[in-house]
């Protein structure tokens, strides 16, 4: 660690939980990627989940702490902050935020601190009385810049305080269309090297002019997928749906799965690093979440040509689709 002692001015920070399979990992990782060259970033990835493979840039260093939890990383990311003392720190998920404003401040309080809100405020935290709540609000709102992805988020936060509406600005999500449509191309959609084509020719659940329904996302209650597979049952036989992520529900959801006889026309094929060529051979991408912050997944499936189906949720699918005309 002793090279860190060195890092000259003029940096920025980058703070990541992880390089998971969430939508926030996803916008930093093509942030980064296509970022000014001139820009020196340091990336610091606090836990041990890696799943996505930064393209390596001469003007990036990833620092990964390789923590078990985030509270375990806090030593370690509190001596980086420390010895760089960056003229700006990036955060973008908000229990991460929380813990960087009160770092920063300490040990380096000169930093411009912008942060990424990753979701919808109050429908995260609904608890006006939860101290989680309390605290995050208490870092965005000293924040320097609160980065939103959509106007309605960008509404919510100045309902919350009237201080967001000199602090806070709108900047839609990033999708490099072009990364997206060639990596569909690509004939393997994950390191184990699984075709594409074995998730569109199981005999079980493949019959005649089958209509293939795909959803790209955590399972986790906000997604609501427990409403998306009761639709399922109620659609013709010929309709299936495969289910791309993982997450703390997916054995519940397995278990609904089962309950409603879909076994053989609902697929969960876990996460992919690169989930594109399997979208693009899909009918139609369905989002059923109860709220969103942006969801790129929408975008992705757009640049792949796919009709999209969501509900109407807060926030991004209203600002994104044009019902009947690019969706429903």
């Amino acid at each position: 660690m002793a090279k860190h002692r060195i890092f000259k001015k003029g940096s920025t920070v980058v703070v990541l939980e992880n390089l998971s399979n969430g939508g926030a990992q996803r916008v930093v990782a093509s942030l980064l990627n296509n970022i000014n060259p001139t820009t020196k970033i340091y990336l610091l990835v606090l836990t041990s989940n890696i799943e996505y493979q930064l393209t390596p840039k001469s003007n990036i260093e990833p620092i990964l702490i390789n923590a078990r939890r985030i509270l375990f990383a806090l030593p370690l990311l509190a001596w980086h902050i420390q010895q760089i003392k960056p003229d700006r720190i990036f955060s973008t998920v908000f229990f991460t935020d929380m813990l960087i404003y009160w770092i920063s401040r300490l040990l380096s309080p000169k930093s411009t601190l912008v942060f990424r809100s990753c979701n919808y405020f109050s429908k995260k935290y609904p608890n006006r009385s939860a101290l989680v709540r309390k605290l995050v609000l208490t870092a965005y709102k000293n924040a320097d810049t609160v980065i939103c992805s959509t106007q309605q988020m960008q509404q919510d936060y100045w309902e919350l305080d009237s201080r967001f509406k000199d602090k806070t600005i709108v900047i839609p999500n990033p999708v490099d269309m072009e990364q997206v449509r060639n990596q569909s191309n690509l004939a393997d959609t994950s390191s184990n090297e699984v075709s594409v084509d074995h998730y569109f020719n199981e005999p079980a659940i493949t019959t005649t002019n089958t209509f293939t329904f795909v959803c790209v996302a955590k399972l986790k209650p906000q997604k609501n997928l427990t409403l998306l597979i009761r639709a399922l049952a109620k659609t013709q036989s010929n309709c299936r749906l495969i289910l791309i992520g993982k997450g703390p529900q997916e054995a519940y959801l397995k278990a609904l799965v089962d309950s409603l006889g879909l076994s053989s026309r609902v697929s969960f094929i876990g996460f992919l690093a690169n989930p594109y060529p399997v979208v693009k051979l899909a009918d139609a991408l369905v989002l059923s979440s109860d709220f969103e912050g942006f969801p790129n997944v929408i975008l992705e499936a757009m640049a792949l040509g796919l009709p999209i189906i969501s509900t109407r949720c807060p926030s991004g699918p209203d600002e994104i689709l044009i019902h009947e005309r690019n969706g429903l």
